[in-house]
């Protein structure tokens, strides 16, 4: 035998080696713990610093404004404007008579008691109030009857088709019977407060011919005694007080008039933090949609204040809180400011030293 027919031949079949998995070197248990820990040591030396290096106070966005009083009482007749309208000087915003002349008439130098019509004002002011909400009940009821008529033609007709069995019809039946009722009911009450109206002329206009027998003299014509109050400044009407025929005694607040170049925030300040602020530092602002700005602060009010019950938390002692106003670094922030009226904004203010 040859020694050729005993040479080696490459193996078909190949061995692979074995494939292991690196370990892994990362401890993600203690990763997570450290990242945590860092944060919150990170977040807690921030706010440290921030309480240290900052003077925060709470306010509120402002107009300077005009609140229209009168020094005698007087009785508002017909209000010409509505809130939110504005107003330039000169312009009518309501009609008022110094008195009540209904009560009482001069006479020969002499005041006659009259018989009172203040409630007969008061009375048709209301009723007619109630004719305007039993309008709005009626409108409603007969768009829902409308709407029900409707859907109650569509199934007559879905069951004609036997689509729907006739007991489908029930419902929309008990409906139009309930509309139909409480208009009926609404149209009466609407009715009998018209009549209630016409008494109410009926009576007044006796107390007139009474007045006028009494006195031997025509009875005077209140409408002629109207006086028209118009406004002195330029501004929005921002609150009304009063409604028509409503009286105004000494002092009441009728309306207040807001001027919008007159912007201002007033801010709260804790009474430990007087000694960080002065007057004419640059305080930043931020609005409640995360807008900030820059202002002045303009002027502090030398007595403590009761915090306002916006920012006083419920269930603990009345804070008592130094007062500022800030007004805007310049016409620009003032355009900012304008959108946030009576919004709570945060104040900030950068300190050095505590």
């Amino acid at each position: 035998m040859r020694s050729t027919d005993f040479k080696r031949r490459n193996n078909p079949i190949e061995i692979l080696q074995e494939i292991r998995p690196n370990k892994c070197k990362v401890n993600w248990d203690r990763l997570l713990y450290l990242s945590i820990l860092i944060l919150g040591l990170a977040y807690i030396g921030f706010y440290t610093i921030r309480v240290m290096t900052t003077v925060e106070g709470e306010g509120q966005v402002r107009f300077k404004k005009l609140d229209i009083q009168f020094t005698s009482d007087v009785q508002i007749i017909e209000i010409k404007r509505f809130e939110g309208d504005s107003v330039q000087p000169g312009d009518t915003l309501f009609w008022y008579l110094d008195e009540d002349i209904t009560r009482f008439v001069q006479i020969n130098n002499q005041t006659i008691k009259t018989p009172n019509t203040q409630w007969i004002d008061q009375d048709r002011l209301s009723t007619r109030r109630k004719i305007e909400l039993l309008q709005i009940d009626l409108k409603q009821f007969q768009q829902l009857e409308t709407l029900n008529k409707t859907e109650q033609d569509r199934i007559r007709k879905e069951i004609m088709l036997d689509i729907y069995s006739a007991d489908k019809l029930d419902m929309y039946t008990h409906r139009e019977i309930e509309y139909s009722s409480q208009i009926t009911s609404i149209k009466k009450e609407i009715s009998l407060q018209q009549q209630y109206l016409a008494w109410l002329d009926q009576q007044e206009a006796q107390i007139k011919i009474l007045m006028a027998s009494e006195s031997g003299k025509p009875v005077p014509d209140w409408r002629k005694e109207l006086k028209p109050y118009v406004s002195p400044i330029r501004g929005t009407i921002t609150q009304i007080l009063k409604e028509n025929y409503e009286v105004a005694v000494q002092g009441d607040v009728v309306m207040s008039i807001h001027k919008p170049s007159n912007l201002f925030i007033k801010v709260f300040y804790d009474q430990k933090d007087l000694r960080k602020l002065h007057e004419g530092d640059i305080v930043h602002i931020e609005f409640p949609d995360g807008t900030t700005s820059e202002g002045v602060l303009q002027r502090f009010y030398y007595a403590t204040f009761e915090l306002p019950e916006e920012f006083q938390k419920k269930y603990e002692p009345v804070t008592r809180s130094i007062a500022a106003d800030i007004i805007p670094l310049d016409e620009i922030e003032r355009e900012k400011w304008r959108p946030f009226y009576k919004m709570n904004v945060s104040v900030y203010k950068r300190v050095i030293t505590l």
